[in-house]
């Protein structure tokens, strides 16, 4: 075990708690040394570093919040990096008929798993139409394979089950009367879905940086919902929340002329809750951003092994 003090990890309170379930179930010395051996691998900035300026006219979203944008047809909705590496689940219902809303299973039949620049968005039955386009993308690899992260799936993995990115959504989506059951899979955005020669999902992050984008827009009035990962623990965000900007403008004249001749219109947006972040100072001189990566796999692995029907 490495000697030297005055490492700090930055821990939000539910990847404090996973790996206090975990080490609690082995010595505390092999616990550390093991996060410590899986250091190198990991990586991501600490809070406190210097993220990208928030753009102009643009709301930042910071994990545990979500934003419910109005978009009328012609809008362009910008979802934006602040620091990189934050994975961000988006949903979107019509704006006039909240049962008309994003299907991720027909959006897949029409651009595959992994829509890009380019592809276009569907509702479902009845509707069953176009509903936005991507036009600019800077970091392509986003996922319409997995559900956003649940209360239930965070208590299998011995956490506390709230906030959730499914939590937050239905959150933003009360003030315009829809009930949690009829939210819809989301587009993750910045996740990479893949299913596997077994057929099993598998996913990876998409490297970002601070800049990084992804335009829609809009084709219908739409009300969409946009928040990044809420507390991570499975890793897709780097094991370290970070926020993002969202914001919306009408399209320019090109992508006017390409798409659509429709009057545009004003934007409206709901904030959330806040995750808190806690500090602990560790025995090492790893980087703190990757022990906090490793300690925190180290415990989902570990408590996956113990819990039957973990996660």
């Amino acid at each position: 075990m490495c000697a030297t003090l005055g490492t700090i990890l930055h821990l939000t309170g539910r990847q404090l708690r996973l790996i206090e379930r975990a080490a609690a179930g082995a010595p505390a010395a092999d616990f550390i040394d093991a996060a410590y051996a899986a250091a190198p691998a990991a990586g991501s900035a600490e809070p406190g570093t210097g993220p990208s300026p928030l753009p102009d006219a643009a709301q930042e979203v910071v994990p545990g919040a979500g934003v419910a944008v109005e978009l009328r047809r012609g809008d362009v909705l910008r979802v934006e990096q602040l620091w990189g590496g934050a994975c961000v689940d988006l949903v979107a219902f019509g704006l006039g008929d909240h049962g008309e809303r994003l299907s991720a299973a027909r959006t897949r039949t029409v651009c595959g798993v992994s829509p890009g620049l380019g592809d276009v968005l569907w509702s479902g039955p009845p509707a069953e139409r176009p509903i936005a386009v991507v036009v600019a993308d800077s970091a392509p690899g986003h996922d319409l394979l997995y559900p956003a992260c649940s209360p239930r799936e965070y208590a299998r993995a011995g956490v506390d089950p709230d906030p959730s990115c499914h939590g937050v959504q239905a959150a933003a989506a009360a003030a315009y009367g829809i009930e949690p059951c009829d939210l819809p899979d989301p587009l993750n955005l910045w996740l990479r879905g893949s299913v596997t020669a077994d057929g099993l999902l598998d996913w990876a992050s998409t490297p970002t940086g601070p800049g990084d984008h992804v335009e829609l827009l809009a084709l219908i009035d739409l009300l969409v919902i946009a928040n990044p990962c809420v507390d991570d623990v499975f890793g897709c965000s780097g094991f370290m929340p970070r926020s993002i900007a969202v914001r919306s403008q009408p399209a320019d004249d090109a992508l006017r002329s390409a798409w659509l001749s429709a009057e545009l219109g004003p934007l409206g947006s709901r904030p959330s809750q806040a995750v808190t972040w806690h500090e602990i100072e560790v025995a090492s001189d790893a980087p703190a951003d990757a022990l906090r990566a490793a300690a925190v796999r180290l415990a989902v692995e570990r408590l996956e092994a113990q819990d039957a029907g973990g996660m």
